[in-house]
């Protein structure tokens, strides 16, 4: 029986006695008096006022009904449940559950005078507990009723101190599957009519939960079964043995090919760099100066030892000619005018060295001029690069920790900082046997890269970028656990 019904049928006596009582008696041999109230010793025209009509329940339910269809957003569909139904269905507090997967225990998404649900709180974690254990013994699909202390712990606090001790546990369903819970409480048990206004309600409700989401995603979730599970299992096992090519990334940088290096003379000190960094030069250019000082005062005391020597060996000629004893002599004069020689053309060469001429037309590739100028160096140290801008390649530096196992003919991807989305491709035509310490102070192997295509526009010569070195094949799992296996290798030592 429905509430309406109750209402209408306690409401019907009540209508009969009014009635009754504004119905005169018949008078014996006369007709029946006139209908229609009259106050004796009043005007006639005061009649008595009806009493005002009660609200029509059933209009009340449908507008409520109404404005449950209209909701557009879960959140607002669960505030609705727990505190705009209370004018309805007169509980204390209510709580909507959910199940966040596929057979997984409801878990409370709202409450009546909790704005932020929190599933550490005690009251939360009580609530689900006392669902779980109800769902357990009498199952989920039908509405249940239970009083305090039902389906609590012996050490549960919430039984005694909880305020409403009679609960009723409705599924909300959209059709045959069960999409949520609502669970409501108050001080006195609930009625046959509530019951069935709360089902009611409840359906209005879940039919509007799914409208939001839609009924491929709340009403249809799949059930995980264990066969499901092994095939599952399976096809993962499968993807992870498929082989990929292990990579690694590394910073590289876009070098000269073959340059020809300059390299000092002798040792001494630069006085100059007489061409700008990254410039065009040709064939015969000075390009480097050196402190002559020494080399000059060098060549002037070798120039003027031949000169005495060989003033030496033409008196002794000329002597020779009429004493034949200093013809021993002559032979001496002879060597020491020739040392001589080769000292004063040794200074003279050493001269000419201490001002570097460009061998070949090129680009000047060297790291700053203000870090050559006034600086000591050694005879063989290289000061400057003389580059191809046609003939150029990449220089690797790969980091020791993220080093694989390469070979010559290895692909490689260049991405470089001025057109990272256009990556450029490359072989590895060097590799390194020993790590060194590059210019960020990280142990890293060198490897050299050549252009595949050079019918391509060249990069220009010192762009830097990002590497991606291809390695040899192995199974994803490998790819995806090398850093992590990698890592606990280096703490544990195994």
């Amino acid at each position: 029986m429905s509430v309406v019904q109750a209402k209408s049928r306690e409401a019907q006596p009540q209508r009969r006695r009014r009635v009754a009582a504004k119905k005169p008696a018949n008078t014996p041999g006369k007709g029946p008096v006139a209908t229609g109230t009259l106050d004796v010793g009043k005007p006639a025209g005061n009649r008595v006022r009806k009493a005002p009509k009660k609200p029509d329940f059933a209009a009340t339910l449908l507008a409520f009904e109404t404005g449950v269809r209209g909701l557009k957003k879960e959140a607002e569909l669960f505030a609705h449940l727990t505190n705009e139904a209370r004018r309805v269905l007169g509980f204390r507090q209510a709580f909507v559950l959910r199940r966040p997967v596929t057979k997984a225990p409801f878990k409370v998404v709202n409450a009546s005078s909790i704005p932020v649900i929190d599933r550490e709180a005690p009251m939360i974690r009580w609530i689900e507990k006392l669902t779980r254990r109800l769902t357990a013994d009498v199952g989920e699909g039908d509405q249940h009723l239970f009083s305090l202390p039902a389906y609590c712990d012996a050490n549960d606090e919430e039984k005694s101190t909880y305020p409403f001790t009679e609960f009723c546990w409705t599924p909300i369903r959209d059709g045959e599957t069960i999409v949520g819970a609502y669970v409501v409480t108050r001080e006195v048990p609930w009625t046959k009519n509530d019951l069935a206004l709360m089902t009611r309600l409840c359906d209005v409700y879940g039919h509007s939960w799914m409208a939001i989401h839609g009924r491929g995603r709340l009403t249809r979730p799949r059930v995980i079964t264990r066969k499901r599970s092994l095939l599952a299992a399976l096809i993962l096992a499968a993807i992870a043995m498929i082989p990929v090519p292990i990579t690694a990334l590394a910073p590289a940088e876009v070098s000269p090919a073959d340059p020809f290096i300059v390299a000092a003379p002798f040792n001494g000190v630069v006085k100059s760099i007489l061409v700008d960094q990254s410039a065009a030069i040709t064939s015969g250019e000075p390009i480097v100066a050196f402190e002559d000082v020494r080399q000059r005062n060098e060549f002037e005391i070798a120039d003027r030892q031949a000169a005495v020597t060989a003033a030496r060996l033409q008196r002794v000629a000329q002597r020779a000619i009429a004493d034949p004893q200093v013809k021993r002599d002559l032979a001496v004069a002879q060597a020491e005018f020739d040392l001589a020689t080769v000292e004063r053309d040794y200074a003279a060469e050493l001269l000419a060295k201490t001002t570097l001429y460009a061998p070949q037309d090129g680009l000047a590739v060297y790291s700053d001029k203000r870090d050559w100028v006034g600086r000591p160096v050694a005879a063989g140290e290289a000061i400057l690069e003389i580059a191809d801008p046609k003939n150029v390649q990449f220089t690797i530096d790969l980091p020791v920790d993220e080093s694989i196992v390469l070979k010559e003919g290895a692909r490689v991807k260049v991405f470089l900082d001025s057109d990272p989305l256009n990556p450029i491709g490359a072989t590895l035509t060097r590799t390194s046997y020993e790590p060194r310490s590059d210019d960020r102070n990280i142990m890293s192997y060198r490897l050299s890269a050549q252009l595949d295509n050079a019918n391509d526009t060249l990069p220009r010569i010192g762009i830097q970028g990002t590497a991606q070195v291809y390695g040899q094949k192995a199974p994803v799992i490998y790819a995806v656990l090398r850093r992590p296996l990698a890592a606990l290798r280096q703490m544990t030592g195994l």
